[in-house]
């Protein structure tokens, strides 16, 4: 994973090579990435083109002086402190599935994940609905009073201990978190 602004608009953007039998390609498709870094297109103006990037530079045009590598997938908290990146260890149960969304408040990161969709390459990953990690020196989980056989998508902060859950294909509902 490639982590830096690698279109110059002042974001963020993370960018997930695959080893796939020896050759990295990028994890997501062209089109995912071009919604995510416009300027992708105009260096991969073509599917077939798309097909022969192995590397960053292959995929941007270039590589930027200010991007920072991780080679896990695990779910980890990449904390942005003093112009650098600092990595945060999660517990074991962040891992159990795919994590959607988060939102930090009052020391705490609440999530909300599963995703019956994800990539076969990597299996199902529905084991992990949401849950509450509390950030003190190290992180530790409790899980969300949420039904644990839905895809969500989105956790907003609505005020006070208030939080609007958001499901794929489900009405969305609040929860309190004290």
């Amino acid at each position: 994973m490639y982590v830096g602004d690698f279109d110059n608009n002042g974001k963020t953007e993370s960018i997930i090579f695959n080893d796939f039998y020896e050759e990295m390609i990028p994890f997501n498709s062209r089109m995912d990435l071009i919604k995510q870094v416009p300027a992708i297109s105009k260096k991969n103006n073509s599917n077939l083109k798309f097909s022969e990037v192995r590397d960053l530079t292959d995929l941007i045009g270039s590589k930027p002086s200010d991007i920072f590598y991780a080679f896990t997938t695990e779910s980890k908290l990449l904390v942005s402190k003093d112009a650098s990146y600092q990595w945060r260890e999660l517990p074991v149960e962040f891992q159990f599935g795919a994590i959607q969304d988060a939102v930090i408040w009052d020391n705490k990161i609440l999530y909300v994940g599963n995703d019956h969709t994800l990539y076969s390459i990597l299996g199902k990953s529905d084991a992990n609905a949401g849950g509450l990690g509390f950030i003190n020196d190290e992180v530790e989980w409790s899980s969300l009073d949420i039904p644990f056989n839905l895809d969500y998508r989105e956790i907003e902060f609505l005020g006070g201990s208030r939080f609007l859950i958001v499901p794929n294909a489900e009405s969305s509902f609040i929860i309190n978190i004290n």
